[in-house]
């Protein structure tokens, strides 16, 4: 099964992709902290990243986005009305979505 690792400080948001990710087939796994990104093993690593961008600081956006890159690892950023004007989808990780999110969108 594919996994996704969602990096989100927003519990009702995490608890709503996991059950969403889950119900439609993929393995799930939750950071609080851009930091631990770079520590995940080889074993460890994930398909995807989800990156709650309203829910963390806009370096520790950078730096989550950064680790991706240089893991090689993809990332959905999830974005706010609120922080889309200061979002560059080219500096923002691969692709975005808005929030509140549609889950068949996801």
């Amino acid at each position: 099964m594919p996994t996704v690792l969602m990096l989100t400080r927003d519990k009702r948001r995490r608890e709503e992709l996991i059950l969403s990710l889950t119900g439609a087939g993929f393995t799930t796994a939750t950071m609080e902290s851009a930091g631990h990104l770079m520590d995940l093993g080889i074993e460890d690593t994930p398909d995807i990243v989800i990156l709650d961008i309203p829910s963390i600081s806009s370096e520790e956006a950078s730096n989550a986005i950064a680790s991706c890159r240089s893991m090689r690892l993809p990332s959905l950023a999830l974005v706010s009305e609120r922080s889309l004007p200061s979002f560059e989808p080219g500096q923002g990780g691969d692709d975005f979505i808005m929030v509140p999110l549609n889950y068949d969108e996801l």
